[in-house]
């Protein structure tokens, strides 16, 4: 399949391009899950094995549509993740509200069983959880039957929703486990309140200034995880290839903050995605040498690309605000400020992927359609005070004289006997 490069700069909505992308993703996961269980004559197979493979074999054949929900869920990708680390093993059910249903289950490290593709748990009481036991389920209400034999009369807990589909959670171990950039927040309460508050009406905003994106994050987007901040000034986030469809990010009142995290974090899940079907940059452009108008440390060729995409994205929603809100002047000039900037650095991480960057076919169209619409967003910030121009251009620069080689996209911190063959390069 030939992709378009335009689907893939900014929002577009769920095109055949994009349900193709998902399509190889649900296939391949497929394709790990047969070879788990045509590897299993290599274990030493227990009963509980035993239940875990016919699980999983019912599972692949399953016409369920909640098959392809569940396949795609952030847990679903991270779970194959640490199976093909370490053999770890689980089993998660597709419920049926209505239709009684009996089945063996193990929790998580938190006590948990997650009914995944459903805002539903199961928090086991007491602090002792047994290794496995049998859940009959019926109607929300629910009877354990522990090995020791006991029974125990419960009913399923709710995750939190910020909307309909897309969840706020901090105890889904296999959701929180790799999470590594920042502690996690614990939130609760009117602190919990205010986080999902502030979520909803940022997801709101982005629906109505980028719906063709608002419609591409409601169908990737699973669960959103607060992270702790180390200061009330600073928003930290993050987004892992091996949890597409969780975005970790700290909590903040301020609206236009969380949509612009929520777009930038998006845009990588969304390239990181396509990237497996259709590469960018050729084999060999992933040394960490290059300097990043965003951060202090080295950085690859392909962070350095899916950071000018994020910030691309960002730039454009910022610019739809500044042209449809009503906003305070001194916001407005905050906003006119950020803007500049994330132009400002874009266009030189554009220049050093140009410079330095190897690239497919579509990796070329890719980056021309970048200088592209960076040049429509650049025209659109002549008119800005040209006082805010000017301290942004030098925020930038001087950025650059503390980081770069000068004249080069090449981190100071190279060793200076391999500029030459990066420049080759």
């Amino acid at each position: 399949m030939a992709f378009n490069e335009r689907l893939w700069l900014f929002g577009r909505g769920i095109t055949p391009e994009w349900e193709a992308v998902k399509l190889d993703r649900i296939s391949k996961s497929i394709r790990r899950l047969k070879i788990i269980t045509e590897s299993a004559h290599n274990w030493k197979i227990t009963a509980r094995d035993k239940q875990h493979l016919n699980g999983i074999k019912k599972f692949i054949l399953s016409r369920s549509p909640l098959r392809n929900i569940l396949i795609t869920h952030p847990c679903f990708d991270h779970w194959l993740h640490l199976w093909s680390l370490s053999r770890t093993r689980s089993t998660q059910l597709e419920m049926k509200f209505g239709k009684e249903i009996v089945f063996s289950a193990s929790t998580d490290l938190n006590g948990r069983f997650y009914f995944y593709g459903t805002p539903y748990y199961l928090q086991l009481p007491g602090n002792k959880f047994p290794a496995i036991f049998k859940i009959r389920l019926q109607n929300k209400n629910v009877l354990l039957d522990i090995e020791n034999g006991e029974r125990i009369s419960t009913r399923l807990s709710r995750i939190s929703e910020i909307i309909p589909g897309i969840c706020t959670d901090s105890s889904n171990w296999l959701l929180t486990c790799d999470i590594a950039q920042q502690d996690l927040a614990t939130l609760k309460g009117n602190h919990k309140d205010k986080f999902i508050f502030t979520l909803k009406s940022a997801l709101a905003d982005i629906e109505k200034k980028e719906p063709s994106l608002y419609a591409e994050m409601l169908e990737m987007l699973h669960t959103i995880i607060p992270l702790t901040s180390p200061s009330s000034d600073i928003s930290v986030s993050s987004s892992y290839s091996t949890l597409r469809g969780a975005i970790a990010l700290s909590p903040s009142e301020d609206i236009l903050i969380q949509a612009e995290t929520l777009i930038h974090e998006h845009c990588h899940q969304k390239i990181n995605q396509l990237l497996p079907l259709e590469p960018m940059l050729l084999h060999g452009q992933s040394s960490r040498i290059f300097y990043s108008p965003w951060r202090t440390d080295a950085r690859h060729l392909r962070g350095i690309l899916l950071g000018a995409h994020a910030f691309l994205n960002v730039a454009r929603y910022l610019a739809k605000t500044i042209k449809t809100d009503a906003i305070p002047k001194e916001k407005r000039f905050y906003i006119m400020s950020m803007m500049a900037r994330r132009i400002f650095q874009t266009q030189d991480a554009l220049q050093t992927l140009s410079y330095y960057g190897s690239f497919t076919e579509f990796g070329r169209r890719f980056l021309l359609g970048c200088w592209k619409e960076l040049g429509v967003l650049r025209q659109g910030i002549e008119r800005y005070p040209a006082d805010i121009l000017k301290e942004q251009k030098k925020y930038c620069a001087n950025h650059r004289k503390a980081y770069a080689l000068p004249g080069l996209g090449i981190h100071k911190g190279v060793p200076r006997g391999n500029v030459r063959e990066t420049i080759r390069r």
